[in-house]
């Protein structure tokens, strides 16, 4: 928001995001893909063992991490003039100038935010989750900067508040590591096993260039819309972006936290052979996440102007820019949905050591994106986002099929319940057909919520009695 409010949707915003987005793709299908993939299933391995073994592990991470990202920091920079050349070949001279010039300082992110990660994912192994906190103070160093130097370079603003908010994030969490012992090191046989287990899950992870992971697949696929949007005028690439930035709230309110909280638990689970729990977790995951999202994206494709206008229409962003955004949130609101599931069950799959399936699944979202795009040739902003979405759409379809093999019936949602479910998702479909008025806004977001708060309760007592008693614990607790 205070990003769109102070450079609008132009040519600087463009530069920014699209130099951005190349960072943060380097540092996810690298070494923060083999550090989500690896971290929290190796260290469960260790979790009987003593804080020295975890330290060794740590520590030798520490180091590798630190040299391999500073030396991909000074590689992008020099590579960034053909980087940006092929990734944005719509681009004007102007924003390709502008672009090189903050990658002297954006390329550093490359470090800072793996370290980042890497303190996070060492923590969520010895059961803490106080790594959620790090994008939020990300977000307000990022603020803090914007606001606080209104009359300095807007490139020099953007890098070093770029900067700020995971620089902070990895001190925080690297004092929290210390705490808890893990700069301690000890060798032995057992932290030697779980180095070997991590460099032979990096391995294939770094082969497949981050497809492996949820975060790589998703920057993929973003570079790609973007690289079409940037042949469609100024403001294309930040129209998407800012779309994207919104669709992505409720997924990291519920996907994201689902796909944190599971791994280290499924791990363990995984370790010690209960794969029944494994399956009723996994369905109970697929329940949840249709029930609750299912409406969520409904609800952003209704009232997506209302939404874009409120968050984003002040300041330098026009009413046009409001316009183009808003089609463009549109077009990723189905993706709200099946996005959070290959989310959360790429994070399965790391847990039973199945990273391949993850890599298959993740080249056939690229492939149908990328062919949709080619022959499609969609020009506008919600004709990309759309295409976007029915990528997703396909790959969760055929994770879908690889779970129904492997864990059989069991993992099958609503089973049963046929028929409540397709009444709930007949009311989604309904309310996305209907045209409202551009005049009453609000109106159809909040009449279908009623309708599907309402239906949900009556059809579905046992997830009713599940709500109630959570909210009732709650309450109790305080």
């Amino acid at each position: 928001m205070v990003l769109a409010s102070t450079f609008g949707a132009g040519t600087l915003a463009d530069a920014y995001l699209s130099v951005m987005t190349v960072a943060r793709l380097v540092c996810d299908i690298g070494p923060a893909a083999v550090l989500l993939a690896g971290v929290v299933p190796v260290m469960s391995s260790l979790s009987d063992h003593s804080v020295g073994a975890r330290g060794r592990v740590f520590l030798v991470s520490v180091s590798i991490t630190l040299l391999s990202t500073s030396l991909l920091a000074v590689g992008l920079n020099l590579l960034m003039p053909v980087v940006l050349s092929m990734l944005v070949p719509g681009f004007d001279e102007t924003a390709r100038d502008t672009g090189l010039a903050m990658s002297n300082g954006v390329v550093w992110f490359l470090p800072l935010q793996s370290l980042t990660v890497l303190f996070t994912l060492f923590l969520n192994a010895e059961g803490r989750f106080t790594g959620a906190a790090a994008p939020l103070i990300a977000n307000f160093a990022f603020i803090g900067v914007l606001l606080a130097s209104n009359g300095q370079d807007p490139v020099s603003r953007l890098w070093i508040a770029t900067l700020l908010g995971p620089g902070l994030a990895a001190l925080i969490l690297g004092c929290q590591c210390w705490q808890i012992g893990l700069f301690h090191s000890a060798p032995s046989d057992a932290a030697n096993d779980a180095l070997r287990s991590l460099r032979k899950i990096a391995g294939p992870v770094l082969l497949s260039f981050g497809l492996a992971g949820s975060a790589g697949l998703l920057l993929y696929c973003q570079l790609l819309v973007r690289r079409y949007g940037s042949m469609a005028g100024e403001g294309s690439v930040s129209s998407l972006v800012y779309a994207f930035r919104l669709y992505e709230v409720p997924v990291s309110l519920t996907a994201n936290v689902a796909a944190t909280m599971v791994l280290p638990a499924l791990s363990r689970l995984h370790a010690q052979g209960q794969f029944q729990r494994i399956t009723e977790i996994c369905r109970d995951i697929l329940e949840w996440g249709i029930l609750l999202l299912a409406p969520m994206a409904v609800i952003v494709y209704l009232e997506a102007p209302l939404i874009v206008d409120l968050l984003f229409g002040y300041g330098r962003f026009n009413p046009s820019d409001v316009e183009r955004t808003a089609e463009a949130l549109r077009g990723f609101a189905p993706v709200i949905v099946f996005e959070a599931g290959i989310v959360v069950f790429y994070r399965v799959l790391y847990a039973m050591h199945r990273a391949r399936v993850a890599l298959t699944v993740s080249l056939v979202v690229v492939s149908v994106l990328l062919l949709s795009l080619t022959v499609g040739r969609a020009e506008s902003e919600h004709g990309l986002a759309l295409t976007f979405s029915a990528s997703f759409v396909v790959g969760m379809g055929c994770l879908a099929v690889f779970l129904l093999r492997y864990f059989g019936r069991g993992v099958v949602p609503f089973f049963g319940r046929l028929t409540a479910i397709s009444v709930l998702m007949f009311i989604c479909l309904v309310a996305s057909l209907i045209s409202f008025p551009q005049d009453t806004p609000l109106l159809g977001g909040v009449g279908f919520l009623v309708v599907y708060i309402l239906a949900f309760l009556v059809l579905f007592p046992s997830h009713r009695s599940a709500m109630l008693s959570l909210i009732s614990r709650k309450e109790r607790a305080r």
